[in-house]
């Protein structure tokens, strides 16, 4: 999987991989990239799943 780079991913401005979200997206490509079995969803989406 493809990792961040100082202009970010994809060409994304570097503040991606430091904003709320953006290390912990990263962190989930990887544990898949590794085997993991990781889903990334929408929070309205996992409460409807409760």
């Amino acid at each position: 999987m493809a990792k961040l780079s100082a202009r970010g991913r994809d060409g994304a401005d570097e503040d991606w991989a430091h904003s709320t979200f953006g290390r912990k997206i990263q962190q989930a490509i990887d544990f898949n990239a590794k085997g993991k079995n990781i889903a990334i969803l929408a929070e309205d989406a996992w409460a409807n799943a409760l």
